[in-house]
């Protein structure tokens, strides 16, 4: 029975599904559990107790990938995760494509090839904004399809005061996000920066929608991500004075986040006010 849920760790919603599917297992086993004869219990009680260990890792595995993949990570931590992902696919899969998952970590290392370019490209410019949005735009240039390239070169304009081309550049970042199981960190995190340049040209209104369509964005194993748009959003409420909502948004970002950093900041900021 557990064999049949396949090739769970290709993306997000593959892996709720597995989820959803565990859980319906579970309970039809409990139920067999207890209208079975008395000499019967005991195993369908081991079958439904099985389950239950299985979904306790998979949970655990779960609220790992997102809190390395929505966040900043190193190399190790991403080698780190994908094997232990590797692992579990092969303790409860089958019809494992190996191939096909040698392809997605290979995938995925070439991001994090591109990320470190990208940091390199930062860090070579220093405070020379104008050096920097250069070196992105050559970037561009040769890698047209690169989210990344364009959310960096938006932070770059956003420095300058070229709000318009930051915000395009972030569109761009969302229009081309990649397809597969982090396409939400991308269009998230985008949607989150967009909001504050809207609030630097003085549309705190929509500011205000672009946090709200960040949080909507964000799927529901990802809570600690949505955290960082209830966070930004009620900072955007204190910068207007509305402290009320503000601290509406922090709770709310305190709830949300599993690992303990944005409910730490937003604590700080409750405390304050």
């Amino acid at each position: 029975m557990f064999k049949k849920i396949k090739r769970w760790w290709r993306d997000n919603a593959t892996l709720l599904f597995a989820q959803g599917l565990i859980g319906t297992l579970r309970e039809f086993f409990r139920i067999r559990e207890v209208f079975a004869p008395p000499e019967k219990q005991a195993k369908f009680r081991r079958v439904r107790e099985e389950m239950e260990r299985i979904e306790r890792e998979k949970v655990e595995l779960l609220r790992e990938v997102g809190t390395v993949f929505s966040g900043p990570r190193n190399s190790d931590q991403v080698e780190g995760i994908l094997d232990k992902v590797d692992a579990f696919g092969k303790k409860y899969g089958n019809d494992r494509d190996d191939s096909e998952w040698q392809i997605q970590r290979e995938k995925m290392r070439a991001s994090r090839r591109e990320s470190d370019a990208l940091v390199a490209i930062n860090a070579s410019a220093g405070e020379d904004n104008t050096q920097a949005i250069a070196a992105f735009e050559s970037y561009i240039r040769h890698n047209p399809e690169s989210h990344n390239a364009y959310t960096w070169l938006a932070g770059r304009l956003t420095k300058i005061g070229d709000y318009d081309a930051a915000l395009a550049a972030y569109r761009t970042a969302i229009h081309i996000r990649p397809a597969d199981h982090t396409r939400y960190v991308t269009v998230v995190t985008a949607k989150n920066a967009i909001a504050e340049v809207q609030f630097l040209q003085g549309d705190t209104d929509a500011a205000i929608l672009s946090f709200q369509e960040a949080i909507a964005a964000v799927p529901e194993n990802s809570a600690s991500l949505k955290a960082i748009s209830y966070f930004g959003l009620g900072n955007l409420y204190e910068k207007i004075g509305d402290i009320p909502r503000a601290k509406t948004a922090w709770k709310q970002a305190v709830s949300e986040d599993t690992t303990g950093v944005m409910k730490a900041e937003a604590q700080k900021k409750l405390r304050s006010r």
